[in-house]
């Protein structure tokens, strides 16, 4: 019978572990989903400003390093990032959501992998899982901080999932 558990990644406090665990799982599963993916779909829209799959992948890598570098530990995004992510271009809150560059799968998600790599280390100087940091008119803790950049990644993966079907369904 097989058998499956979540288990802390090794070098972290237990709890921010197994955040980061869930994290890397939920990011697994959504590119083995995804699949390989042509160009022409990573820059489809349903609609002119609507989502694509490049734009959603891009805005994935910008909030995590939002939430994880800039807010956790206080590091404001380069202007290399927030060109490379269209942090500015990107309204997300508006619905509106340029062109994404027209680049292979594989350029997408090494800029993820990057990010994450950077993620993995940035957590390693989090403060402890349940330090009040503030945010806005809030505080928010490192503890939450993941669990909002895995919620954010799981609904965007599925959102991508949704618009490659549409992609498929309309060509």
């Amino acid at each position: 019978m097989p058998s499956f558990d979540a288990c802390p990644l090794d070098g972290y406090p237990t709890e921010l572990g197994l955040l980061l665990a869930t994290l890397q799982s939920c990011t697994w599963d959504w590119r083995d989903e995804l699949g390989d993916v042509d160009e022409d779909a990573i820059v489809w829209q349903a609609r002119s400003g609507g989502h694509s799959i490049g734009a959603v992948l891009l805005h994935i890598g910008e909030v995590e390093l939002y939430w994880i570098e800039e807010v956790v530990l206080g590091r404001e995004m380069s202007e290399a990032d927030l060109q490379l992510f269209m942090s500015r271009e990107i309204e997300q809150y508006k619905g509106q959501w340029p062109s994404p560059p027209r680049r292979p799968l594989s350029w997408y998600l090494e800029r993820l992998d990057e990010v994450r790599a950077r993620t993995l280390a940035a957590v390693r100087d989090f403060p402890a899982p349940d330090a009040e940091i503030p945010w806005l008119e809030h505080t928010v803790t490192p503890r939450w901080v993941l669990s909002h950049v895995i919620e954010h990644e799981s609904y965007h993966g599925g959102q991508m999932l949704l618009l490659q079907d549409l992609y498929a369904a309309g060509s």
